[in-house]
């Protein structure tokens, strides 16, 4: 039987959720063993973080070689390709015997996911614009989100019950083999119609400088940076500040964590249901104002109130909250003038946001101790860069 995508938007992103959910999964299964993973492996903290920046970063630059990969051998063999090594990256992280073995494996399981998100991105690129294209990246957005939601509930029970970080690489092994299995039945080639274009280095370089050179999209992929980077350092911060300092149990650790992502899901289904009336500026404006009233919220509270783990949670909500608002948004305004190119520019795009959000997440977790208040301090400077930002396009667009 010929693969074929569903005829409904939510049965395509149905069928593109796990290829997406493991970006996240990958992530957040393994947070609350993080602790473990450090004593077990003889590690220090910041090695132990490192392993989610070598995934988190590998999963970000990967994004620039299986993208143009992706427009020229087209979408289903890009896909099956990524589920295969992500499988393979997985089982290699679960029998790693050091923290340096861990690292590399985790960089192949981070490419192998690369490819499979970029892939996931560009399909949707493919079959909608607009603010159709912008309820498909919220609704993939919330499936990535839900690995978020899961990972951490699922990845505490794990680590309580088998008292090893390997419970957790072993399910993501799992995990990758049920989303190969829907890829090889349901993912087509949603480019069959478009001229095949030669992977040429010449040709992939031209489309790199052309995409590289819209200001357009260099302004709104800071919006999807922000939210990689409160994902990351809150997923490689929150262990320690919970779990080591305020004494969580792992399997409260879990709900604690997957309620942010809750509120993730949520901002994203009220972004898709706004957005038409809102327009892409305001609601990306909507998004950053919350998470500068998060971000000062938390500051307030752990200052002046106590520092626990309530204190660190409640306003992290509002921070997850306007992340979502920002996310789908920004995106389609990112990718709107790159129809022909869908795959290259959403590489290019997710190249920024994994790269430098998780870069920016383990420079600032190299310089500053992992606290609620530091961690506030990063957003409220962020929410005001990023608010000063939309605010001015907003007034430009108007004018025009």
């Amino acid at each position: 039987m010929k693969a074929k995508l569903p005829a409904s938007m939510l049965g395509v992103c149905f069928i593109l959720a796990p290829m997406v959910g493991l970006i996240t999964l990958s992530l957040d299964i393994y947070a609350p063993s993080l602790p473990n993973m450090m004593y077990s492996l003889l590690s220090s903290q910041f090695e132990s973080q490192l392993t989610m920046t070598a995934y988190t970063l590998s999963m970000g630059v990967g994004q620039l070689i299986f993208g143009p990969l992706s427009d020229r051998f087209g979408r289903r063999q890009s896909a099956l390709f990524a589920l295969f090594f992500y499988i393979l990256g997985s089982l290699f992280c679960a029998l790693s015997l050091d923290v340096q073995s861990l690292i590399i494996a985790r960089v192949i399981q981070g490419l192998a996911a690369s490819a499979a998100v970029v892939t996931a991105y560009a399909i949707i690129r493919d079959k909608y614009v607009g603010v159709e294209a912008a309820k498909g990246y919220g609704f993939l957005s919330s499936a990535a989100t839900l690995g978020t939601l899961i990972g951490p509930i699922v990845g505490g029970l794990l680590q309580a019950q088998f008292h090893s970080f390997r419970a957790a690489f072993v399910v993501l092994f799992i995990f990758g083999i049920a989303a190969l299995l829907l890829a090889l039945f349901f993912v087509e080639d949603t480019r069959h119609s478009l001229p095949r274009k030669r992977a040429g280095f010449g040709m992939v370089l031209s489309h790199y400088v052309i995409i590289v050179k819209n200001k357009k999209l260099l302004k709104y992929s800071l919006f999807s940076i922000a939210s990689v980077t409160l994902f990351f350092t809150l997923t490689s911060m929150s262990p320690f500040i919970l779990i080591e300092h305020y004494h969580v149990s792992q399997k409260l650790y879990g709900l604690y964590f997957a309620s942010c992502a809750l509120m993730f899901v949520i901002g994203a289904f009220c972004s898709n249901r706004w957005v038409e009336f809102l327009g892409l500026n305001r609601s990306i404006m909507l998004g950053v104002s919350l998470m500068l009233v998060g971000a000062f919220l938390m500051l307030l509270t752990n200052v002046y109130l106590a520092q626990n783990a309530v204190t660190f949670i409640l306003p992290a909500w509002l921070l997850f909250w306007g992340v979502a608002f920002c996310f789908g948004p920004s995106l389609s305004a990112a990718m709107m003038d790159f129809q022909s190119m869908a795959g290259t520019a959403s590489a290019v795009l997710a190249c920024l946001r994994y790269g430098l959000g998780s870069l920016l997440g383990t420079l600032f977790m190299s310089q500053f101790a992992n606290t609620a208040v530091n961690f506030s301090l990063l957003f409220i400077a962020i929410s005001l860069s990023l608010l000063w930002i939309i605010v001015n396009q907003y007034r430009r667009e108007n004018r025009l």
